[in-house]
């Protein structure tokens, strides 16, 4: 029933952030999604056990997937705030326990939504500064490498996808060269060094989204010209 009524009220929340201005809400309230959001992600497992609860495993993963929307939401408004959170719950779960990795990985799967700014150079220089500090290979934790290389890859592809998607019209933006220079740096950068990751480990490439977001990531990819 508790999370029925989570999921009401994360679909709310959903359609209220995507036609709500900044200066709607307090900073207070605007922090208390955002606290809600990652309590979430960072919880599920000890709130809502899939071993402890198996008839529950789907209305969690509606949830959680509700959830990673509504960051998505709150990304478009508040991208700043939602990435430096972000980076901040990765930096404290570096250590390798079973558990730091549980909630890192669920943290960057709720981060799949998130909205990159590319029409003015602000949006433009945030977005290109996340995508750099987001590079799968600047993290190599102790155990299981390639798992977070995955998870990482799988966020990166599902954020840049609909770029790749989307209207060649509005690219490049006009008056932003210092902000396309940065963009199209760290594009580059992670795509060289994914291509040189793949050759030595082409035994992953067919798992997770490594090969989708090296396409993501190609040059004949729509997102570098919309």
């Amino acid at each position: 029933m508790q999370l029925a009524v989570e999921c009401i009220f994360c679909s709310a929340c959903i359609r209220f952030v995507e036609c709500c201005p900044q200066e709607g809400l307090t900073e207070k309230l605007w922090s208390g999604l955002e606290n809600f959001v990652f309590d979430w992600l960072i919880n599920a497992d000890r709130l809502v056990s899939q071993n402890e609860y198996p008839s529950l495993v789907d209305l969690r993963g509606l949830l959680l997937d509700l959830v990673a929307q509504l960051l998505g939401a709150l990304s478009r408004i508040r991208f700043s705030s939602v990435t430096e959170r972000f980076f901040m719950e990765l930096n404290t779960r570096r250590v390798d326990t079973t558990i730091a990795r549980s909630e890192t990985l669920s943290i960057i799967n709720g981060m799949r939504y998130l909205k990159l700014g590319v029409k003015t150079e602000g949006g433009l220089n945030a977005s290109a500064s996340f995508v750099a500090k987001a590079n799968p290979l600047n993290r190599t934790p102790h155990k299981r490498k390639s798992e977070l290389h995955h998870a990482l890859c799988n966020m990166l592809s599902s954020i840049l996808a609909p770029l790749a998607d989307g209207g060649r019209s509005h690219w490049p933006p006009t008056g932003v060269d210092p902000a396309l220079t940065l963009w199209y740096d760290a594009i580059a950068r992670i795509r060289g060094q994914l291509i040189h990751w793949m050759e030595k480990q082409s035994k992953h490439i067919t798992v997770s989204g490594i090969d989708d977001l090296n396409w993501e990531m190609d040059p004949r990819c729509s997102y570098q010209y919309f």
